[in-house]
């Protein structure tokens, strides 16, 4: 699955190793959004488990 980078891994807190109080800033930030996008890929993720188990179920009783 080819997926966007998130912004966390864009921004990623280790590219500010000689700043601590940037890198824990970025984080913080950035850490929300992550979360949202993450939860969006496993609600459509799920969403397409379910159509496919239908299509199965679908198929066997037709069959």
């Amino acid at each position: 699955m080819n997926r966007y980078p998130t912004l966390i891994e864009i921004l990623n807190p280790q590219h500010f190793p000689d700043d601590p109080v940037r890198a824990r800033a970025t984080r913080t930030v950035i850490q929300a959004e992550e979360d949202k996008f993450e939860l969006a890929e496993r609600e459509r993720s799920a969403a397409q488990d379910r159509e496919r188990q239908l299509a199965g179920c679908v198929r066997r009783m037709t069959n």
